[in-house]
């Protein structure tokens, strides 16, 4: 599994999603979780670091990729932002981390990318497996996903709040599958807010998630 995760509004959940599906992911096979929204360090209870793959992009950390990678428990890595900018998408620097994370995943590890509302560089949107957009069913972020039209393999819809849009309306509007659904839940707040989302994954978070970890793209 190479997927990006990413969205087309702020708020929207993205990278809770993405860091528990990585950690679903790692319960049976090492993973590295990807963060290009900067969030990801603080939603697992890890230490942000100054430089990351910002950094590592231009040239600035003389480092394999690898070695920059925080452990979050077993089988479960995270590749943090850094603290500058990230290239501009068309930037040809983006082709170092595609290089870097499709070598790691012929080695038999599962790569998810917390892109968050970011412009997604083509390279990297090319070499992954899947990619999912997260929404909540709000008009608003609907009308943005419709003015993005960027193709997507798949919709994680984030329900609750008493919407009025439906998951066959999300579908409808945006000529794409709703695979999963996630309720809001103050559980998992709680399991982030704790630090504790990577080692205590909510049951209905992980049951949601996991088919993910199998999905093909139909042809």
């Amino acid at each position: 599994m190479f997927t990006i995760c990413w969205s087309c509004k702020g708020g929207s959940g993205t990278s809770v999603v993405a860091a528990a599906l990585a950690a679903v992911s790692a319960l049976t096979t090492p993973t590295i979780l990807v963060d290009l929204a900067g969030d990801q360090p603080a939603l697992l209870g890890l230490t942000t670091p100054e430089q990351g793959i910002s950094e590592w992009m231009s040239n600035k950390m003389q480092l394999e990729f690898g070695d920059m990678l925080m452990k979050c428990g077993r089988n479960l890595s995270v590749a943090a932002r850094g603290g500058e900018l990230l290239p501009d998408h068309n930037s040809g620097d983006w082709n170092y981390l595609c290089r870097a994370l499709s070598q790691i995943h012929d080695q038999a590890t599962n790569i998810v990318v917390d892109a968050g509302i970011s412009p997604i560089s083509k390279t990297l949107w090319e070499v992954a497996d899947t990619n999912y957009l997260i929404i909540r069913p709000c008009y608003l972020a609907l009308r943005k996903a419709v003015e993005q039209n960027r193709s997507t393999t798949g919709v994680i819809l984030i329900t609750g709040g008493d919407r009025v849009l439906t998951r066959r309306d999300v579908q409808s509007v945006l000529k794409t599958e709703v695979i999963a659904e996630i309720a809001l839940d103050p559980e998992i707040a709680r399991r982030v807010d704790s630090g504790l989302l990577h080692s205590r994954i909510p049951p209905a978070l992980s049951a949601a998630l996991s088919p993910l970890l199998t999905h093909r793209v139909s042809i």
